[in-house]
């Protein structure tokens, strides 16, 4: 459970990273 967990915030983070870089490249 807690790999799974661990691989969650690991993903969620990077689609928050993507998420920053194309507001970031919209934006400019």
């Amino acid at each position: 459970m807690t790999a799974i967990k661990a691989n969650g915030m690991a993903t969620m983070r990077a689609i928050a990273q993507n998420l920053v870089i194309v507001i970031a490249i919209t934006a400019s």
